[in-house]
């Protein structure tokens, strides 16, 4: 039986006209053990690189977090274990949210939507999603809402935005679905406020910490972690 759960979290790169992104802020603010007595703690695996907006980075990111390899995720690991393999359990992606000044959790993502290039320039081109028969939209397995802390203001929404945020989470949920059948569904999209003051970001943090414990308690987790 696994000791702990492992929750592989993912930050983005400036984008726009801004010189950040607060995903990666609070993305360096949580905590690299989330401790619960008398639960399994939970073990914050932080993705090492900015995520890109790019098609081929993207796709690239969510191999390498179900991969699970010691070596891309922070604290750096010891030498000799690089190549350890860690179980990843859940993948969140964070990302700054620029419509809402408040959080968004995201419930699906979508197959066709992604017509816009990326910033390199370069578009999807050839939709390997639907040459290999993948559902045309994809659902996260959790009751997101559920989790959340019902003090705070979130919106839960279906639609993503048909960018880089919906395909990080398509991209994720797909990779898990045809490689990782025990985690297909097992992927969040949290979005973060875009302040990026001290305070406003430890709150962040706090508050994800907090939404990964409840998720930690999701049924469909406790039913493949006992």
């Amino acid at each position: 039986m696994a000791q702990e759960i492992n929750v592989a979290v993912t930050g983005n790169e400036p984008i726009l006209d801004f010189d950040y992104n607060s995903s990666r802020l609070v993305l360096d603010a949580l905590p690299e053990l989330i401790t619960r007595e008398g639960k399994k703690n939970i073990r914050v695996r932080k993705l090492a690189q900015d995520s890109l907006d790019t098609y081929a980075d993207v796709r690239s990111v969510s191999r390498k977090v179900w991969a699970g390899k010691r070596k891309v995720f922070l604290p750096k690991p010891d030498a000799g274990d690089e190549d350890t393999t860690i179980d990843i359990d859940v993948v969140v992606h964070l990302g700054m949210e620029l419509r809402e000044k408040t959080f968004g959790l995201e419930t699906q993502a979508r197959r066709d939507v992604y017509d816009k290039p990326g910033s390199d320039g370069k578009h999807l081109g050839t939709n390997l999603f639907i040459e290999k028969g993948l559902p045309e939209v994809l659902n996260t397995s959790f009751g997101v809402h559920a989790a959340w802390e019902k003090d705070t203001p979130c919106f839960v929404s279906d639609d993503a935005g048909s960018y880089f945020s919906e395909f990080r989470l398509y991209s994720s949920l797909a990779e898990a679905l045809e490689h990782h059948e025990d985690k297909k569904g097992k992927v969040l999209f949290l979005h973060v406020p875009k302040k990026r003051d001290p305070e406003a970001i430890q709150f962040a943090a706090d508050l994800a910490a907090a939404y990964f414990k409840a998720v930690a308690d999701d049924k469909v987790l406790t039913d493949t972690n006992a």
